[in-house]
């Protein structure tokens, strides 16, 4: 089963995702956009000071979940 998930984005980032990914990229360790998000998706975020920031993020891109490769 696949899963979706939204990842806030800032609109000019979401513009560039769009050109370059398309709309519902899937996720998947084969390319290096997927392997570079695939770890910060996974790290843990330390600081709850930068909660702020990406509250401020006002888009949003679509990501599903692929076959994730270890």
């Amino acid at each position: 089963m696949l899963h979706t998930f939204t990842i806030p984005v800032k609109p000019h980032v979401r513009k560039c995702l769009l050109v370059h990914l398309r709309e519902g990229y899937k996720l998947t360790q084969l390319d290096a956009f997927g392997r570079h998000l695939r770890l910060l998706l996974e790290r843990r975020r330390k600081n709850n000071f930068l909660n702020g920031f990406t509250e401020r993020y006002t888009a949003t891109f679509g990501v599903v979940e692929g076959n994730i490769i270890l």
